[in-house]
């Protein structure tokens, strides 16, 4: 089940990083890459906040956790 919920959550993060791409890029190319910056320092800021919120809950399921966490924010960022 773990497994399940990493790939789906990678395969949306992943998906929500090529939106925010194709929304605050260029697209003529060339430029700064500015949705890439912005996806790893959201992805950053909220691997961290739900790190922490999610440890100091034990009602929150461990393949949950591990598929928010590894899944859409990995894939996100």
């Amino acid at each position: 089940m773990t497994w399940l919920l990493v790939i789906a959550g990678g395969a949306g993060g992943s998906a929500l990083r090529y939106g925010l791409s194709l929304l605050m890029n260029p697209s003529a190319g060339g430029g700064w890459p500015w949705g890439t910056l912005a996806a790893n320092i959201i992805g950053c800021l909220l691997m961290g906040w739900l790190s922490s919120l999610l440890s100091a809950t034990s009602d929150v399921p461990d393949a949950v956790r591990v598929g928010l966490l590894v899944g859409v924010l990995g894939g996100f960022t």
